[in-house]
């Protein structure tokens, strides 16, 4: 299934702090006032990130510990170490226990701990030709490592071992996780994010690359509010149903009034049928007249009526339906707001070569389009979480917060679809950033909110967990 979660946001930090490096000296612009209200961070989580370098230091300062309290050779003490999954606790112990036995276990002999007969880590290879049985090259002697248990490998190959040990440490150790984003090579350590702790809190870190990932599910984005033990039950009925027919209705439409198929050019949902001219809402296809921006029926599921003629799995297909299709237009939305981005880019570059903008104040539209991606993130995720939801007064709650913030979301959206002319723009970019900021704070509010009712146990599920 696919994300945009790998769009970086420069201007959005989870603490809900205002980032205003897109604004600059010339700029005319002031920022509206946002009054902070003694308001608490989002998380307790505490987690720092290694870099590859930083990582292999630590690996190699728990080798040497173990190699000093015990007298190994770091070699040997390396082996040990993996033997016991990198518990050094458990290493130390079951090696003072019974040393030969654990060395046997190992494949070492005892007699590699005697006083002034500790052979060398690596030994020399005799003159013939060599050929590593990895690569099959035919290295130089001097590019050779050979094990006391005499088998050799070229230089560049060891190194993959050392890659592999790595990720044996990392994935033994339960405070340490890889950055699953393709090709990131940093690592977080944290001491919380598991156990029931995944039912109050969603662990989302940021890798040193600002790579966000659940250090609790591994899953490769930021899926809050949704608790990672829902994540994958979504996810399952997502991929079920990818390419039949209720994707499908996800992912289009036909004008209420002629018919004529819809295809959805950008990430409003205000829709402008070009055969007719009527214009409805995407998600509930009322006419955008009555409609507008402040309804409240296109977020929040209304049971449906009794019918004798529906059957139980009906109705549940119905309600699955629903709110797939709102989760899947966010990310559908997300997709469509960036390439408007990069259409409209060239207008205001345009613009900004006849002097009507400087660099700097001519990324304003990107800054609001990164602002939309996180916003629709948290509102996709926040739709598979009603969907779990038992009705009642907290989840209505819960609904008005999703809706506020939707609210602002599809206006922002909205200013990105008008046009860029030169003697406009500056009043374009002044409300445009206006909106941002105003986008951001809401999806402040709903953030902070899910986090509290998490471990305050608000709500309520329809599923066992």
């Amino acid at each position: 299934m696919s994300d945009y979660s790998d769009v970086p946001s420069d201007s959005y930090d989870s603490d809900g702090s205002f980032d205003n490096t897109f604004l600059d000296d010339d700029s005319d612009y002031e920022p509206p006032v946002v009054v902070d209200k003694g308001k608490k961070k989002l998380s307790t989580l505490e987690y720092k990130t290694l870099t590859c370098a930083h990582l292999q230091d630590t690996l190699e300062a728990d080798i040497s510990k173990v190699a000093g309290l015990t007298g190994l050779e770091s070699p040997i003490a390396a082996i040990l170490l993996q033997h016991f999954r990198w518990n050094e606790d458990k290493t130390i112990e079951k090696y003072m226990d019974n040393s030969a036995t654990v060395l046997k276990d190992i494949g070492e002999p005892e007699s590699t701990i005697s006083p002034g007969a500790r052979p060398s880590k690596r030994a020399k290879l005799t003159p013939t030709e060599f050929t590593c049985g990895i690569c099959y090259d035919n290295p130089s002697s001097d590019l050779v490592f050979k094990l006391r248990c005499q088998h050799a490998f070229c230089i560049p190959c060891w190194g993959i071992f050392k890659e592999l040990r790595r990720q044996s440490y990392v994935t033994a150790i339960p405070d340490l996780k890889f950055c699953p984003h393709p090709g990131c090579t940093e690592t977080v350590s944290c001491t919380g994010g598991r156990g029931s702790s995944l039912l109050t809190e969603v662990p989302i870190v940021r890798c040193g690359q600002s790579h966000p990932f659940c250090f609790g599910c591994g899953f490769d984005s930021d899926h809050r509010p949704l608790i990672c033990p829902l994540i994958s039950s979504w996810l399952k009925s997502a991929r079920e149903d990818a390419g039949t027919s209720q994707w499908i209705k996800a992912n289009t439409r036909s004008c209420p009034k002629c018919k004529n198929n819809i295809e959805k050019n950008g990430g409003c949902n205000r829709i402008l049928c070009r055969h007719c001219q009527f214009q409805f809402c995407w998600l509930c296809l009322r006419n955008w007249e009555t409609h507008g921006y402040n309804d409240a029926t296109c977020n929040a599921w209304k049971p449906l009526d009794p019918d004798a003629d529906m059957t139980e799995a009906q109705r549940n297909l119905e309600k699955w339906l629903f709110y797939f299709d709102r989760y899947n237009n966010h990310e559908l939305s997300a997709k469509l707001d960036q390439d408007l981005c990069e259409r409209t880019e060239e207008k205001v570059v345009e613009v900004q070569e006849t002097g009507k903008l400087s660099w700097i104040e001519a990324k304003f539209m990107q800054q609001a389009v990164d602002e939309l991606t996180q916003c629709r993130i948290s509102l996709k995720w926040s739709y598979a979480m009603a969907y779990f939801m038992v009705q009642g007064n907290q989840k209505q709650i819960f609904e008005d917060m999703q809706l506020d913030l939707e609210k602002a979301v599809e206006e922002l959206s909205q200013l990105l679809e008008e046009n860029i002319e030169a003697a406009s723009v500056k009043t374009l970019r002044q409300r445009m950033m206006d909106k941002t900021v105003y986008v951001r704070s809401r999806h402040e509010v709903l953030l902070q909110d899910t986090a509290e009712g998490l471990r305050e146990g608000r709500w309520e599920w329809n599923t066992y967990l």
